[in-house]
């Protein structure tokens, strides 16, 4: 992959998130950034969680693991490339959806696991 590919699938994996992020918060009445975690849009029993789990984690999350590729790859380094795609695959993978009222619930410990995984990996990377 060529760094300019990488390079557009970052800004593709960014632009697609903000988007999803203002677009789906512009659908919820009294939905504010401040008190509401996005996570809540991907939710078991949220009026758009199939669409925002796509459009906001899934197609992101591996947007993002094909662009940590190509850093990798820029930076002759695979070991970051590895680390960076695993950022981008466990943001893929925080399309799990929690269950708000079950914290205990098995895909609420995988949604929880997979965003500390993104910040792990990410850490990992950088």
């Amino acid at each position: 992959m060529s760094n300019r590919a990488a390079g557009m699938m970052g800004l593709a994996a960014t632009s697609l998130f903000a988007a999803a992020l203002f677009y789906f918060a512009s659908l919820i009445p009294g939905y504010t950034h401040a008190t509401t975690a996005i996570s809540e849009f991907g939710a078991i029993g949220a009026p758009y969680r199939h669409p925002w789990n796509l459009l906001g984690f899934l197609l992101p999350g591996i947007l993002m693991s094909f662009h940590g590729w190509g850093v990798g790859a820029a930076r002759a380094d695979p070991i970051s490339g590895f680390l960076f795609a695993m950022t981008g695959l466990s943001f893929a993978a925080t399309a799990i959806p929690a269950d708000m009222s079950n914290y205990s619930a098995p895909t609420t410990t995988a949604h929880i696991a997979a965003s500390l995984g993104v910040f792990a990996f990410w850490l990992l990377a950088s």
